[in-house]
């Protein structure tokens, strides 16, 4: 591993990196308090399992400010990453990766000299390395499924496709000017036929109202129309 992305250091015992650091590689829009709670409160991450907290100095443009840290395992770093689901996303989740091998790495050589300690040795690295790919493909199916059983909204679909310089109210404009959307910001017949989206009310206090919601397929249909429009995430053209 020829360069380090994000600083690994050791925390109670476990491997871990800084939460914020992981936070500015991320390259996220949001606050990096508001978004270490909501990734801690939605994917049921534990303290003193999954991340430690620190009180600590850190240096603003203000100045020295008292703020709390997160260490987190590299597990939760991974997960994370992978979650951001953007590029910036997954380049830090190989880079987990890869430290989780060399650390593997790093472990004592047995004593090669004695053949049953070394086919034992050998048989061990074999199953530890079947159990971490398998984990890997188990939550990376995990994250798929997630994204083609639910159902998105038009402000989830601008947060997860990360395009630059769309957001909520500009991917509303685009949809209805591209009669995905009605001026009402319903759809419209031959795209809930189509299966690209549908209704769902939502009541509010007293009130009621329709909200479009966007099926996986619809999902896909609306990215791809974004990338052909030009739209482009992490300083390329998704795709390329």
């Amino acid at each position: 591993m020829s360069k380090e992305l994000i600083k690994i250091e050791k925390k109670e015992g476990k491997e871990t990196c800084n939460a914020r650091e992981l936070h500015s590689f991320l390259e996220s829009k949001y606050r990096f308090s508001d978004w270490i709670k909501s990734r801690i409160d939605k994917y049921s991450f534990t303290e003193g399992e999954d991340f430690f907290k620190v009180s600590e100095k850190i240096d603003t443009s203000g100045g020295l400010q008292n703020a709390t840290s997160y260490f987190i395992s590299i597990d939760m770093a991974k997960e994370l990453s992978m979650v951001e689901n953007n590029g910036r996303g997954r380049e830090a989740r190989q880079y987990f990766i890869a430290c989780e091998n060399n650390l593997k790495n790093r472990t004592a050589i047995p004593d090669f000299n004695n053949p049953a300690i070394a086919a034992r040795a050998w048989a061990d690295e074999y199953e530890n390395r079947q159990i971490a790919e398998n984990m890997v493909k188990e939550k990376t199916e995990f994250i798929d499924d997630l994204i083609k059983e639910r159902l998105f909204t038009v402000k989830q679909m601008a947060d997860y496709f990360s395009f630059q310089d769309l957001g909520q109210n500009k991917l509303f404009k685009l949809l209805r000017d591209r009669k995905i959307l009605t001026e009402y910001n319903t759809p419209y017949r031959n795209h809930i036929e189509a299966g690209h989206c549908s209704i769902r009310a939502i009541k509010r206090g007293d009130k009621s109202f329709d909200q479009a919601v966007f099926t996986a397929k619809g999902f896909e249909y609306v990215k791809k129309g974004l990338i052909k429009l030009g739209y482009k995430q992490e300083n390329k053209i998704i795709g390329e």
